[in-house]
């Protein structure tokens, strides 16, 4: 229980930290000024709506592609665990069938995953075109 409590932590950490990156604006600085000295021209700067701005259809598939990253990246830890089991399982044909379960478990699950991330990147980059057609 005491080891799922951890390891569920540290996945939250790493999640939370992960998402939390997508959604880091740009900040500039205006060099040799007064900053308070014109609000305008700082508030101007800083939301620049040119080139490097990011757009809503852009920001989301960023969340997607960081979600789906994560659980990839969760179904190889099964994946291993599960080739852990079978070469520790000793011969026992219950943890060897546990170990094949897990294994096709997770190899099912990546086939999910890379689907879906194939999918959400053919619409989301359809989605981008035609945003840019206006």
């Amino acid at each position: 229980m005491k080891n799922k409590l951890i390891i569920g932590f540290i996945s939250l950490i790493l999640a939370v930290s992960a998402i939390s990156g997508c959604f880091v604006q740009k900040t500039y600085a205006i060099v040799g000024e007064d900053i308070t000295a014109d609000l305008n021209t700082i508030g101007g700067v800083a939301y620049d709506e040119g080139e490097d701005s990011v757009t809503l259809p852009e920001r989301i598939g960023a969340v997607i592609n960081v979600v789906l990253g994560i659980l990839g990246v969760i179904l190889v830890i099964i994946i291993v665990y599960a080739g852990f089991l079978w070469m520790t399982a000793g011969g026992d044909e219950k943890k060897v069938d546990k170990a094949k379960d897990w294994i096709k478990n997770g190899v099912i699950g990546l086939v999910i995953i890379m689907s879906a991330y194939a999918i959400s990147s053919y619409v989301l980059t359809k989605l981008i075109d035609a945003s840019n057609l206006q």
